[in-house]
């Protein structure tokens, strides 16, 4: 039933002020109307970095809620009936107005957003900001605190990714009263994990997510959907025992083998084609030079030490894999990129 979810909402009922939810924004399992991520320094690609970037949103994106073709409306209308079904099945009342408070949150959130194209524009989505100018970006989200929380406590410099938008979501948060905040925080803790809970919130969430906004007919079967499941989460783990079964050396051997041959006469090629230039050639070739083939599985296997999984579990172990992938992102933190 709703038992495992039980002591995350209680977090949630116990929030009283906008301090309180802004501090629980900052931890693992939680909604929050940002995220932070490790990924590799744009301006330097051999160190990793932490960045910000803007989130919140129930739907896949801004257009979702502002666009005002027939298409995105009926979606707005399934979002809604969505967030009402979720919350009928989880007992709690006023399920109609939750949702329309709700709704109307995330489309303020929505409007202050960055559009997808403007997002990948790399020279305006890298902006350096030391943790104090972030603080001032965004005084109502408490970010030198919320990183604190989160193990960011060294962290000096980080890459802002949407600056605007995290300014105005600071003041919608501000903006909003607390109980909406609370409404909000508990669908989404709710909705972030339908598939670890009794079927009908599985069931409901494909209808809206699946069905609904990606027009999948059917949800694929249990089995496979499991196996996914592992594959993503302990990859390494069941990748050395099929590597065990089913992959000797000998197979990788002769792969590799075949690669080299492959890259050996495609340098040869690239020496004499009549039409590459010898400015064009020599970087050709020096591109070739980079290549790494990867055959088979890794030379370093992922080990998930510290990573607890137990029989019969299944909620606490997607809690646990959750606070150990954040975990492997703070050590990543520390680290030049894995090349």
């Amino acid at each position: 039933g709703l038992e495992p979810v039980a002591p995350f909402l209680a977090e949630i009922e116990q929030v009283e002020s906008h301090d309180d939810a802004a501090a629980l924004f900052a931890t693992v399992h939680h909604q929050s109307p940002y995220g932070f991520a490790v990924w590799a320094d744009p301006d330097n690609p051999e160190m990793n970095k932490l960045r910000l970037f803007q989130g919140g949103l129930g739907m896949p994106n801004r257009d979702y809620y502002l666009d005002e073709g027939e298409r995105f409306a009926q979606y707005r209308e399934a979002y809604r009936n969505y967030i009402i079904t979720i919350h009928e099945l989880a007992g709690i009342s006023d399920a109609e107005a939750k949702a329309d408070a709700i709704i109307d949150l995330e489309t303020r959130i929505a409007d202050a957003h960055w559009t997808r194209e403007r997002s990948r524009e790399v020279t305006e989505t890298y902006n350096p900001m030391g943790v104090a100018e972030l603080a001032a970006l965004a005084p109502q989200l408490d970010f030198a605190e919320g990183m604190d929380n989160l193990g960011l406590s060294d962290v000096e410099e980080l890459i802002v990714i949407q600056p605007s938008a995290i300014e105005a979501t600071g003041q919608i948060f501000a903006d909003t009263d607390i109980a909406t905040i609370k409404d909000y925080m508990t669908f989404h803790f709710i909705n972030d994990r339908t598939g670890w809970l009794p079927r009908a919130f599985d069931e409901a969430s494909f209808e809206f997510f699946g069905r609904t906004l990606r027009g999948q007919e059917e949800q694929r079967a249990r089995e496979k959907r499991g196996v996914n499941l592992i594959g993503g989460a302990l990859g390494h783990a069941v990748g050395q025992i099929y590597v065990d079964r089913h992959f000797p050396p000998s197979s990788k051997d002769q792969m590799e083998g075949l690669v080299a041959n492959l890259t050996t006469a495609f340098e040869g090629r690239l020496e004499t084609l009549e039409w590459m230039d010898d400015e064009t050639r020599t970087e050709a070739l020096e591109k070739l030079s980079t290549f790494e083939p990867r055959i088979g599985y890794p030379e370093i296997w992922d080990e998930y030490e510290g990573l607890e999984i137990q029989p019969g579990d299944y909620f606490g172990n997607r809690v646990r894999m959750a606070e150990w992938r954040w975990g492997e992102q703070l050590e990543d933190l520390s680290e030049p990129v894995d090349p």
